[in-house]
């Protein structure tokens, strides 16, 4: 899949997931459900103020469960996700450690993957970029990177992203001692090269992000190498959630590029969008979580 239109139209040939949102009552939140149930892709349960739900959803096309109080919603949301009557779950206006402190009080029944992250996809051109830590994991050390990469690349896979190009980003690409992301970039590229990291694409780094996406810059450095990564990048690993924020942020502010993010490694999927983000971007979002739990 090329763009978010490709994604919408691989949705609507699959049967429909459920998908259970925390807090709904949010406008650009019960916007955003309102696209997807009208693109026939999702059923839905609505768990929050059951008025406010009510302005946009009647009882006949969601399940309303009327339930005011954030913390309790996420609870209730959490419980029905793991007792499989959901296959992803949704923040709506319940702040997000709350949210997250309810998905991992069920954390035997959920995980998946030994690290929970944020994960971003972003549209550009005729392909999908994938990024990640923006959101979660404030500084991982090298064993977190990997649980951040593995989780990133098999959301690249879910989007049709066969064999994934994953750049390490750095902000140079030598080995330097004084900068540790180096040091964690080069090894974590050497165990890929072995195989243990066990995924499928090619991993490459330390690479500054221009080296990573700009075949122009990678020619220019002369790093074109036998990974086919710089220049070519499919998913980019970030050495922290000050990295990843802002080029999230950059992505909205100075490119509006369409986007999307969802939080991977439990067994089912979980949307944690930003506050900011406009209801497109919380559709978008919703797509991708269904992706990800097909």
């Amino acid at each position: 899949m090329k763009n978010f239109k490709e994604l919408k139209e691989y949705l609507c040939k699959g049967d429909s997931r459920t998908m259970v949102v925390a807090a709904a009552d949010e406008v650009s939140i019960l916007k955003a459900c309102r696209s997807a149930f009208e693109a026939e892709i999702v059923n839905l349960i609505l768990i929050g103020n059951a008025e406010v739900i009510g302005e946009y959803f009647t009882s006949d096309e969601a399940q309303i469960i009327d339930i005011s109080d954030p913390v309790a919603a996420a609870e209730k949301a959490v419980e029905l996700l793991a007792e499989d009557k959901a296959d992803s779950i949704m923040k709506g206006l319940v702040h997000s450690d709350q949210f997250l402190k309810a998905i991992l009080s069920k954390k035997e029944e959920l995980m998946e993957a030994k690290l929970l992250s944020h994960v971003a996809a972003a549209e550009f051109g005729e392909r999908f970029i994938v990024f990640s830590d923006a959101g979660m994991n404030i500084k991982p050390d090298l064993g977190q990177k990997v649980e951040i990469l593995k989780n990133a690349v098999k959301v690249a896979v879910k989007l049709g992203i066969d064999e994934p190009k994953t750049a390490l980003i750095c902000a140079v690409e030598k080995i330097n001692t004084k900068m540790p992301c180096t040091l964690d970039a080069a090894i974590i590229s050497k165990m890929a090269e072995r195989g243990q990291l066990r995924i499928p694409g090619k991993v490459d780094g330390p690479l500054a992000l221009d080296v990573a996406l700009s075949p122009h810059a990678a020619k220019v450095k002369k790093l074109i190498s036998y990974s086919g990564v710089p220049g070519n990048a499919d998913v980019m690993i970030m050495n922290a959630i000050t990295d990843g924020n802002a080029v999230y942020k950059t992505i909205e502010v100075f490119l509006n590029a369409p986007r999307a993010a969802v939080v991977a490694g439990a067994r089912k999927s979980i949307v944690l969008t930003s506050r900011g983000d406009d209801s497109q971007t919380k559709f978008n979002s919703i797509m991708l979580a269904l992706a990800i739990s097909s």
